[in-house]
């Protein structure tokens, strides 16, 4: 079997959905005979399957978190230049900082598909610095153009993409995260605890969640818990305003956990109230406990929904959110009944089926 190689673009290798994903798609690549050279910091390489064919690419310097990012991608912009200049490989997969990767590219005359792990418009729409963010959606539609292919991991981030990418170039291909379907187990009856599994930062709106769940409990009268499991920069504020809601004994912070099985057993349902996401890998994982879900109506929560057959789908508001929150409570029945129902369609997002799709849009051009 003649052996094929790949550029894969990741500078940032994080704790996180995507980074699972990247170890899925790269283990399968593997799988089939790729020689593959991965730029990224930090990656723990007991990840990956096959570390012969493997080659991490990382900066000598060694950078923290609080390293600044932009500064990173730049010293990575030169390391990804010299590499392809002396370098036969023609194809580069881009999974982060598609900017960099996209004019590497394009100078070198590579071959370049990147993967948009979120809807660009929305982003920009509920960024915090609305004028920067204008600038950055214009530098991406611009430099979208000059890609030779764009995987959309949602329907909604691809609908975006086709405003101003022309649609040949697009492919829709789900994340590639489901390893195994778990045994359906009976569900047992639960207190009324709701769950937020994410990030603590501005795009997951926990600071409205909480708003919400002071109103049910101080305003409803009813009694409602809230776990909020995660880590981010936002952690101290977010600990501040359960105090300033007189939530301590309401609402826990909880860091993140190797064993997160526990808190989907105590978990009435899960709720995202995001801003903007891709394909939120948290859903596909709460949809495989059979846990009951809601979310805002953001990138890939129709897809993972199945457009409100397979949970519940809220606006981007406090009373809409709320409303639905209360809905739940007053009809879990069918909370389950929705849960059951994604249960069955969750297929869609098994490892196999979707590196395969990668496979063949790699393959079609290389």
């Amino acid at each position: 079997m003649t052996q094929k190689e790949i550029v894969i673009f990741y500078p940032s290798f994080e704790r996180g959905g995507a980074t699972e994903n990247l170890i899925n798609i790269i283990n399968f690549l593997l799988s089939k005979n790729f020689n593959i050279f991965l730029f990224s910091q930090n990656v723990d390489k007991k990840k990956f399957t096959q570390n012969k064919k493997l080659k991490i690419i990382s900066l000598k310097k060694k950078f923290n978190k609080n390293s600044s990012r932009i500064f990173i991608n730049f010293l990575f912009f030169f390391k990804l230049f010299s590499f392809l200049r002396q370098n036969k490989t023609s194809l580069i997969l881009s999974m982060q900082s598609h900017q960099i990767a996209i004019i590497v590219a394009k100078i070198l005359r590579k071959k370049i598909i990147i993967r948009l792990s979120e809807d660009p418009i929305g982003a920009t729409i509920y960024s915090e610095n609305k004028l920067n963010s204008y600038l950055v959606l214009l530098g991406k539609i611009i430099s979208y153009n000059f890609c030779d292919g764009i995987i959309a991991i949602s329907s909604k981030t691809k609908a975006s993409l086709l405003k101003f990418v022309k649609k040949k170039k697009i492919k829709l291909i789900y994340n590639p995260y489901i390893n195994k379907i778990l045994p359906n187990k009976k569900i047992t009856q639960k207190n009324n605890t709701c769950l937020f599994i994410g990030r603590f930062v501005h795009q997951k709106n926990i600071f409205m969640l909480l708003d919400v769940i002071h109103e049910i409990n101080y305003i409803n009268k009813i009694n409602l818990k809230l776990i909020i499991l995660g880590t981010g920069p936002l952690k101290s504020l977010i600990k501040k305003k359960i105090l300033y809601l007189n939530l301590q004994n309401i609402c826990s912070v909880v860091s993140w956990s190797s064993n997160i099985d526990k808190y989907y057993k105590k978990a009435k349902f899960l709720i995202l109230p995001s801003f903007y996401e891709g394909l939120p890998n948290v859903l596909i994982d709460a949809t495989n406990h059979r846990v009951p879900i809601l979310a805002t109506n953001v990138s890939g929560v129709s897809d993972i929904l199945l457009n409100g057959k397979g949970g519940f789908i809220s606006k981007i508001n406090k009373g809409s959110l709320k409303n639905k929150v209360l809905f739940i409570l007053k009809n879990y029945n069918l909370a389950i009944k929705k849960s059951n129902y994604a249960k069955k369609k969750i297929t869609r997002f098994e490892v196999n089926r979707n590196c395969k799709k990668y496979l063949k849009f790699i393959n079609n051009l290389i």
